[in-house]
């Protein structure tokens, strides 16, 4: 029997061009396949199916483990960068993990989330409540 690997769930905000750039970023360093991407704008997306909160998972960036662990916020970007495995990324955990770091990393993402709603946005999404919803494609959820 195959030992098949569950990847890293990432739900990010593809109406974000600011948001979907970063996660290409990752996606594209990820020689282990460890990360799965799912558009929590795309028609079909359903935040219970994952355990999640609809407007809390349109508001701070959620990863889902392997092992069923929901986590947001730095956290998040803290369990993709041990994912990765590299050793960059592999410093920034470390770092990371330092709590004055930590705590200065929540202040910056807490600021993020509140001008996030301004950023540049890809076309086809309506943001205008502060959430999104995607215009214009159809429905059917969106993960690898």
């Amino acid at each position: 029997m195959e030992n098949i690997k569950i990847p890293l769930k990432i739900f990010y905000d593809g109406g974000c061009k600011v948001c979907a750039w970063e996660i290409q970023k990752y996606i594209k360093l990820d020689e282990k396949q460890a990360l799965g991407t799912i558009d929590i704008n795309a028609p079909g997306f359903d935040a219970t199916v994952y355990g999640l909160d609809r407007e809390r998972v349109q508001k701070y960036f959620h990863v889902l483990t392997p092992d069923g662990r929901v986590i947001a916020g730095v956290d998040a970007f803290v369990e993709i960068w041990k994912a990765l495995d590299t050793a960059p990324f592999r410093l920034a955990v470390k770092v990371a993990g330092n709590p004055l770091v930590h705590s200065i990393l929540e202040l910056g993402y807490a600021g993020f989330v509140r001008i996030r709603p301004y950023l540049p946005r890809n076309k086809e999404f309506d943001c205008a409540d502060g959430t999104c919803s995607h215009l214009n494609r159809p429905h059917g959820p969106t993960a690898n």
